[in-house]
Formats: C-alpha cells, sequence, structure tokens
C-alpha cells in the first residue's frame, strides 16, 4: 500500500535526526509512484522541517504542559506536530484547516484515536494564538544548537545573524557547464524549456531556475554539465593555469573538483578512502567522457603512487560542514564544535602528507566547505609554522549572506624553490 506523502516525510524526518542524511533516505523513494508535485511536497516538508527544527520545537514547548506523573508526549507524534507547523507557518500552498485535518488522521493511524484528539487539540490553540511562534532566543529562532551559535558568534562577529539567516533558505540549483561554454548550454537548455542565469563568480556557472526533469534529459546523460555550487567551482580555478601539469585530488569523492581540474589538466590522480564514493568518480568520470583521470582508493594521509610527483594538489579536506546547512540542515544536529576541533587535527594532517608529493614550487588548494576559524584560517596557519617553504599566496571566503553561495574557504599554498 502506499504512504501518504506527509507519513513518508515524517518517517524520513525521524530517521535524518537519528542519523544519516535526508537526501539519501528521499533517494530511496521509488518515484515512480508518486506524483512529481507530491515528491515536491515531501521533499519541501522534509528539509522544511530539518531546517527550523529547534524553532518549531521550541513553539510546541509553549502549548505542550508536561504534568509531573503523567506520560510525555511520545517523540514521533512532537515530530508529526513539527511537520504540521512547518506547513502551516513556512508554506501557503496548503490552507491550515487542510493540514491540520491530514495531521489529525495520520496521529489516528500511527498512535490511536487518543492521539488524533491531542494533535487536533494541540494545533487549533496554536491557530488561535497570534503570538504562537513568537521565539525570543537566538539559537531557537534560527534552529541552531547554543554551542554552534557561540562558536558563530565568535568567527562572525559582526554579520553572525546574517549568516544564520541565508542559512535557513533554499539553495540555488546550480551547475557547471564542461562540454561547452556555459553561453551555449543555457542556449541550449532555454530551447529545452530550462531557465538559466549566469552565476557571478563562476566562470563556467549557471544557475537553473526550474531544474524539475533535468537529470532525465541529453544534457545530463551526455555529460553537458555537473552539479555543482558556484563556491566549489571556483576551488580548481585557484591553482595557476598550466595545461601541462599533472595534478591530484586527494580526497576527490565524489569528483567533482577532479573533474573540473581534467579539463584543465594534463592529467588527474583522484584519490579517496571510500571505494563506494568512487565510484561516483567512476561514474562522473564516464558520464563526462573525461579519459585523463586516474581513481585511486587509500586514506590520504596513506596516499602513495610510487614516488610520483605532482605539480598540484587538491586538499578538499573532510570537514564540519556548515557552509552546506541549505542542502543539508541535519549536519548542525550531527556535529559540534568538538568535532570541528578533531576535524582540524585531520584536515592539518592531510596537508602534510600532500607535501611529499608534490613537486618544487609546485601548489597546494586547501578547500572545506565550512565557515569556522579552527578548520580554515588556523588549520592553514598551523600549516605555514610547520613548513617554512611555503608561503600562502591567496585566500578566499564565501558566503551564502554575502556571495550568495555555500559558505567556503579556500587557500593557495605555493611551495617555494
Amino acid at each position: 500500500m502506499l504512504k501518504p506523502v506527509r507519513q513518508l516525510a515524517l518517517e524520513i524526518v525521524s530517521k535524518t535526526l537519528a542519523g544519516g542524511f535526508a537526501k539519501d533516505f528521499i533517494q530511496e523513494v521509488d518515484r515512480r509512484r508518486y506524483k512529481e508535485e507530491d515528491l515536491g511536497l515531501l521533499q519541501e516538508i522534509v528539509f522544511g522541517t530539518l531546517q527550523h527544527h529547534l524553532y518549531l520545537s521550541a513553539v510546541l514547548d509553549k502549548f505542550i504542559r508536561e504534568e509531573p506523573g503523567k506520560k510525555p508526549v511520545d517523540p514521533d507524534l512532537r515530530l508529526l506536530l513539527e511537520t504540521a507547523l512547518y506547513q502551516i507557518h513556512f508554506l501557503d500552498r496548503v490552507p491550515n484547516f487542510a493540514v491540520v485535518n491530514e495531521s489529525v488522521n495520520l496521529a489516528k493511524k500511527i498512535h490511536g484515536y487518543p492521539a488524533g484528539s491531542l494533535v487536533n487539540g494541540i494545533l487549533r490553540s496554536i491557530l488561535r494564538d497570534p503570538k504562537a511562534f513568537e521565539i525570543e532566543e537566538p539559537h531557537l529562532r534560527y534552529s541552531m544548537p547554543l554551542e554552534w551559535l557561540e562558536v558563530l558568534k565568535e568567527d562572525l562577529p559582526e554579520d553572525w545573524e546574517e549568516f544564520l539567516k541565508a542559512s535557513t533558505q533554499r539553495a540555488p540549483f546550480q551547475i557547471r557547464s564542461t562540454k561547452r561554454d556555459r553561453e551555449q548550454l543555457a542556449a541550449a537548455l532555454q530551447r529545452a524549456g530550462y531557465a538559466t542565469e549566469k552565476t557571478e563568480h563562476a566562470p563556467q556557472g549557471l544557475t537553473v531556475k526550474n531544474p524539475r526533469g533535468i537529470f532525465e534529459t541529453r544534457f545530463f546523460t551526455d555529460g553537458y554539465f555537473y552539479v555543482q555550487d558556484e563556491a566549489s567551482q571556483l576551488v580548481p580555478e585557484l591553482f595557476t593555469p598550466d595545461p601541462k601539469a599533472k595534478a591530484l585530488d586527494l580526497c576527490a569523492a565524489p569528483g567533482g573538483k577532479a573533474m573540473a581540474l581534467a579539463t584543465s589538466h594534463q592529467s588527474v590522480v583522484a584519490n579517496d578512502i571510500s571505494s563506494e564514493r568512487l565510484k561516483q568518480v567512476k561514474e562522473n568520470k564516464k558520464r563526462l567522457g573525461l579519459q585523463n583521470i586516474r581513481t585511486s582508493r587509500s586514506k590520504g594521509e596513506e596516499f602513495s603512487l610510487f614516488g610520483e610527483k605532482f605539480d598540484h594538489i587538491l586538499v578538499d579536506a573532510p570537514c564540519s560542514g556548515l557552509g552546506l546547512l541549505r542542502k543539508k540542515p541535519e549536519i548542525k544536529y550531527h556535529t559540534s564544535p568538538q568535532d570541528a576541533s578533531q576535524l582540524s587535527k585531520i584536515q592539518l594532517n592531510l596537508l602534510n602528507a600532500s607535501v611529499k608529493h608534490l613537486k618544487e614550487q609546485g601548489e597546494i588548494v586547501y578547500s572545506t566547505c565550512t565557515v569556522t576559524r579552527r578548520e580554515n584560517e588556523d588549520v592553514v596557519q598551523s600549516f605555514l609554522e610547520e613548513h617554512e617553504d611555503f608561503t600562502l599566496a591567496e585566500e578566499r571566503r564565501y558566503f551564502p549572506h554575502r556571495e550568495g553561495t555555500d559558505g567556503f574557504y579556500m587557500a593557495k599554498l605555493v611551495r617555494k624553490s
């Protein structure tokens, strides 16, 4: 029996908060059994509820009276109420009365008739209260765990609130043109009914305004574009152009930056620790028709290719991922500042390990998709203190509230002769 979209959304939100990523769970849904508009609503409820999880929970706390000696409201029922509140407060496409009715029926189906009455009472009380959605505490208002908020206030003292506001917005769908320049691709996409806009910073980037169905087109299957945020596209651009250069992408999967390097370098080695994720690299290599990429599986710190050295090395390091909150809002619940401190050690180890594979006067580009200083500037500074034969040639920062991109850091480190 086909599950209602709202029940499916509730299950995915629950599984995501328990661990994992919503995108992966949504990909497991049999798309053939649902209408496109239902799949759109599914994604909207899932990502919206996750994005505003702490805020919605705080609103609920104002209306759920936990009495001593009485059993607290079931956590799954609270999540059901959160999905309902998200639709009521953030969506215009579904009338409030319909959201209440659907939520009551779903509560009855999953938890029994008394649960339906409870959901009905709570939602109607919220709808009657004009101040129901007013929350003062910043970490709750922006659904950012308090310990992360303190880090952001320290690292972004002047505009942490603007960053949080922008991070709750949906990211644009952006692609990098591969086989032709972006003007030609934009014209071809327009003829196929897709509206596009040139990215401001990335020279081959396009924002697609209406991407539904684009993965079923020949433009995707024949490798005319790669889905990639504008800031991510800019990382390989930091290397000094040299068509004869050999490059190593030390932490390559799923391969977007390695694919870009392959279009501007003689050869590329794409290394990653995960054999499963390397399958994505190989699939992308085949789809884009790139023959000058070799794959390698090893820990970045232990990478070895028979003494081969490279002109350019990309260290796109594992990180806390706070720059991707528009796409992966669950990251802020799955990680902590303590994780960032541990990751900074791994990041520095990866940078140190890359040195022995670099030629004289070679270049290392270090990048992350996070915004914390401890994973970015502090790591680069530690590296420079350990390696006096390197200099910091360029350093860039990108933010959703400033450039409209994912949050990214990138630094170009050049080995002196």
